[in-house]
């Protein structure tokens, strides 16, 4: 028979338990850019996530690459309330394809934050050709000023590639984006100069497109279009853009915790564990709190209460700060 000491004291170790493993951030929210950039142009000029968190969104002509009049940049892709579109109109959008390939000129859509950083993932797609033009497409990432380069996720089926690009520091500024000189950076691109159209923009196998992954946490980020060539001035074109994700989270701080926590015994059976003393920072909630957590799902440890330390694993939500969080009163 268990005496209450005892149940105290496995009632301790399953709160101090030690978390096994941890996998990604909950997914809460995917917001379509044409929805950011849509709320950008109301009154108070800014997106408001499920939890309170501020956001805003603008299109870019950067070097005298012209969006279409109709299917401009930025609007909503009729198919599905996720795309959005990413279009030119001109001969200035062009980054060339050989060595000195850069983006010169191009069409962007940025996304800022209001005082907090947030990892993210999002896919670029219809990256096709015809006869009359190869299309393009980049992403860069900003967090306190410094630049953070994404992960770029291509399918097995791909036929487009990551390659360099030149990025001159002044397309960089024209975004709003810092950069002391001049700089190489990775873009998606056919691996082809053959026409490869996709048709309706359904692409179920990937071949066309690449998946962005902010492993970083940033707390502004750019996506980019253009053309790696075109036979004439007059070609137009667009791309789509899927809805950028969101982790759960809550505004925190750290406190400290000391007790005792659950952990497996070093070779010993499975699903046997021990107590040992332990000290360290936790995180929780708290709305007065100056950094920004995520909500990690993971596992831990809890005793059973069964003979020889009897244990087993259970699912459990933990909070991992990923910035500071300071939101600023007028942001729109």
């Amino acid at each position: 028979m268990r005496t209450s000491k005892h149940r105290a004291a496995v009632v301790v170790a399953l709160a101090l338990s030690l978390v096994a493993s941890r996998a990604a951030a909950r997914e809460c929210q995917r917001v379509p850019l044409h929805q950011l950039l849509d709320a950008s142009q109301q009154p108070g000029g800014v997106f408001i996530l499920s939890d309170g968190r501020e956001l805003k969104a603008s299109t870019h002509t950067v070097g005298g690459c012209e969006t279409l009049f109709q299917e401009r940049t930025g609007i909503r892709v009729a198919a599905t309330t996720d795309y959005t579109l990413m279009s030119h109109r001109t001969g200035r959008c062009v980054t060339g394809e050989g060595a000195d390939a850069a983006y010169t000129g191009f069409q962007a859509i940025t996304v800022t934050a209001n005082g907090f950083r947030f990892k993210t993932d999002f896919v670029m797609e219809n990256i096709d050709s015809t006869r009359g033009f190869r299309k393009t497409m980049t992403s860069l990432g900003v967090a306190g000023g410094v630049l953070v380069r994404p992960r770029l996720e291509l399918a097995p089926a791909a036929v487009v590639s990551v390659r360099e690009f030149g990025m001159p520091a002044a397309s960089l500024a024209a975004v709003g984006f810092p950069a002391a000189q001049d700089m190489r950076v990775e873009g998606v691109a056919l691996n082809t100069t053959e026409p490869q159209n996709l048709p309706q923009r359904r692409d179920p196998t990937g071949k066309f497109k690449a998946t962005v992954h902010y492993d970083t946490p940033v707390d502004k980020l750019v996506i980019i279009y253009a053309v790696t060539w075109q036979s004439s001035p007059s070609n137009s074109a667009a791309t789509i853009v899927t809805g950028v994700s969101f982790p759960c989270g809550c505004p925190c701080r750290a406190k400290a915790a000391a007790g005792r926590m659950v952990v497996p015994v070093s070779g010993g059976a499975p699903g046997t564990c021990t107590t040992k003393a332990h000290a360290r920072t936790a995180h929780g909630c708290n709305y007065a709190g100056d950094q920004w957590c995520d909500a990690v799902e993971g596992v831990r440890w809890m005793l059973t209460g069964g003979a020889g330390g009897a244990c087993r694993t259970v699912p459990s939500v933990f909070h991992v700060p990923v910035s500071p969080y300071s939101p600023a009163l007028a942001f729109g």
